[in-house]
Order: structure tokens, then sequence, then C-alpha cells
């Protein structure tokens, strides 16, 4: 009976396994075939256009972010508990050359992926930036001997060309690098604005074109109400995507909280907590 007992857990282990397979794969082929997804949680919130904006997105953003800070974050993707990604990153500019690091794992003990970003940036001239990120994705999966891994290089610009307009331009990929296995992963050119609206109104746009897929659109707005409060939507396509988000900050405490909700798939949430100093 214990046995027998075993092996129905055994059974039915392996049978929710292949149930979500698909989405797995669907989740894998965002990092590993359409380029790192380092967007931020508050990103997410608006539609994912991070090109033009102080993140780790685009890593000539790190110059412009006037403060080093460390976060966690913790993304579930259509409340699906083994699809979840956990992060953390570090950017630190200072005078002599921006630094950054990011550290993610997605997946669960018999798929993950786990993958690293180091990034280093510099302003060329006053307000012009040019950033580089070396990237490296693991994967694992259970019962597999071959080892699956993939290093490639991101490149971006950003030129504030006032206090209400920056511009943001990034290859991912642009040497066309591939998994070792022979997959093949695109090469991704994105183009996006950021523009002060009000003194509490911030929109965002970014265009890409994926070398293997049809061009994105992505929109976003951020409205700050009161201080330290933030309010945010967004949306992206194809296929449209809505998103929502909320930030707020305490002294040198930023908490972030981001929904988006894909029409066939369902919600997917994330939450980040930074501190400045």
């Amino acid at each position: 009976m214990f046995l027998w007992g075993n092996l129905e857990n055994a059974m039915d282990m392996y049978r929710y396994f292949y149930l979500i397979l698909p989405f797995i794969c669907f989740c894998g082929t965002l990092s590993a075939f359409t380029g790192f997804s380092f967007s931020d949680v508050r990103s997410k919130g608006m539609g994912e256009a991070d090109v033009a904006s102080v993140s780790f997105g685009n890593p000539s953003g790190l110059s412009f972010a006037g403060k080093r800070i460390i976060s966690l974050s913790y993304e579930n993707r259509y409340e699906i508990k083994e699809l979840s990604t956990i992060g953390a990153t570090m950017m630190y500019p200072n005078k002599l050359l921006d630094v950054g690091v990011r550290l993610s794992r997605f997946g669960y003990e018999y798929y993950h992926e786990t993958s690293v970003g180091a990034s280093v940036s510099r302003k060329l001239v006053s307000g012009f930036a040019l950033g580089i990120r070396f990237d490296y994705l693991n994967v694992y999966v259970a019962g597999s001997e071959a080892k699956k891994y993939f290093y490639t290089v991101d490149a971006g610009i950003q030129w504030q060309m006032d206090k209400k307009l920056t511009v943001g331009f990034m290859v991912n990929n642009p040497v066309g690098a591939s998994m070792n296995t022979g997959e093949k992963s695109p090469v991704i050119f994105r183009f996006g604005i950021q523009y002060l609206i009000l003194p509490n109104v911030v929109a965002v746009g970014e265009f890409d074109q994926a070398s293997d897929k049809n061009s994105r659109l992505k929109t976003g707005l951020e409205y700050s109400p009161a201080e330290h409060l933030f309010f945010r939507f967004g949306v992206s396509g194809k296929p449209f995507v809505p998103t929502f988000g909320i930030g707020y900050l305490f002294k040198s405490t930023r908490f972030d909280l981001s929904v988006k909700n894909h029409s066939t798939l369902g919600l997917s949430t994330a939450v980040e907590l930074a501190y400045l100093f």
C-alpha cells in the first residue's frame, strides 16, 4: 500500500507537470527567445514601456538613476505559482562608471530558468548616456542531461533632450546569439519616449520590432495625485494586454505593484520593494 501510494503521487506529479508544460514553454519563450525581460514593476504597470525610463530595462538608464537602488521583486504569471519569477536588482550610479546587476529565477523545481544581467553605463555628454548589458541564461529541465544556456549582450542609449522629453533606443541581442543547443534568439530593436505632460503626469511610449515577429506598441501613463503616491495605466499589443499599477514612496523605501490581464491566459501580478540611498 505504501509503494502504491507513492506511485500514485508520482504519477499525479508528472500529469501536473505535463499539464503546465505548454505554459512553461510560452513563458520561457519570453526570456530565452525574445530577449531577456528586465522590466521593473513600475514599468510593468505602464505597458512595460521602459526603454526611455530610468530602469534596468535599458542599461543606459543607470546614468540617470540619481540614487543607488537595491530592490527585490516577485511576479506571478497567470495565477500559477510554478510560473513565478523572483528577482533582485542593484543599480549603483557613481562618478566613475554606472553599474547594475540583476539576478532572477523563473519556474519551479522541475523546470526553472536562472538569468543574470550585468550592466555598465556612462554619460558621454550632458543628458546623453550609452549603456551595455551582458546577459546569461541557464535552463534546467528535470530528467534532461543536456545543459541549455545562452550568452548575449544588449546595447542602449538615452537622451534627455530637455526637462520634459527623454528618448531611448536599444538593441537586444545585436550579435544574433543562439542557445548552445542551436535554438535561435531574435534581434530586437526598441525605440521609445518619455514625456512630462504635467508636473504630476508622465507619458511613455515604445515601439518594438523583433527579427522573427511582428512589431509591438506599448504605451502608458503615470499620475501622481499626491506626493509619493503614483497610479499607473498602460496597454501593450499584440495581443492586447491592459496593465495597471500603483506605487508609494515612503522616505527611502518604495513599494510598487502591477497587474496585467492577458485575454487568454488571465491575470499576472508583480510586486517590488526597493531601497534608495
